[in-house]
């Protein structure tokens, strides 16, 4: 089996002389893994080295955790379900969305550019309805292929608001940021001459107008606002 040098990769001159040194077996998932020896740096890896799961003791429940968070199972009782500690959830689920991002964004650089987009805001929250939460989401109009979204801070609103501020301190509203942040990512993904839809949100045209300029911005009416 060949292999090569995570340490000597970045020197293109270096030509590393890599053998095997041995093998061990991987608890977590079963299986026998190689080591190798490097003579050029004199460093020692594994087939495991440049693995994206490198280091993770329980790498056979990310996929059943995955198909758990996607169904909408809490952490929590994912934890309960798999009967793991909860702390170990938490870092696979942190795990799981960033590989689910990069892959995101490697699907969208494969795919022909967008013509017609959708996207939105929605409010959650984060430990308590005091603290809120805006997620801009962006997507394909006809596919609803996801280009990208931004969660992003936001202060309470209504009755919540005084008890907000008197509990937790003044909020402030980071959605501008989030908006402009979305944009600036999902530009390389679309055409110049995009049809951009959106409700009737009164910030929203000024921002279209500045990341898309030869977009076509089409606005309705939403749920609420239509009711």
């Amino acid at each position: 089996m060949s292999a090569k040098c995570p340490l000597c990769l970045p020197h293109p001159f270096n030509r590393p002389n890599v053998v095997r040194r041995g093998r061990f077996w991987r608890k977590s998932d079963g299986r026998w893994i190689t080591r190798f020896y490097c003579k050029s740096c004199h460093a020692g890896f594994s087939q495991a080295t440049s693995d994206p799961c490198f280091r993770q003791n329980k790498r056979h429940k990310n996929e059943i955790l995955r198909k758990l968070f996607c169904s909408g199972v809490s952490q929590r009782r994912a934890a309960k379900i798999l009967n793991l500690n909860r702390i170990t959830v938490v870092r696979k689920f942190l795990f799981l969305s960033e590989k689910a991002k990069i892959q995101v964004q490697s699907h969208n650089l494969n795919q022909p550019k967008c013509i017609d987009i959708q996207f939105d805001d929605l409010e959650t929250f984060e430990h308590s309805k005091c603290k809120p939460l805006s997620i801009t989401l962006a997507v394909e109009s006809k596919t609803r292929r996801i280009l990208g979204f931004e969660v992003s801070k936001m202060p309470a609103k209504g009755k919540l608001a005084a008890i907000s501020v008197k509990k937790y301190g003044f909020r402030k509203d980071h959605r501008p940021l989030g908006r402009k942040d979305l944009f600036r990512k999902i530009h390389p993904f679309v055409e110049d001459d995009i049809v951009i839809r959106s409700d009737q949100n009164p910030h929203y045209p000024a921002d279209v107008a500045k990341f898309f300029p030869g977009s076509l911005h089409l606005t309705c009416k939403g749920k609420r606002g239509a009711m």
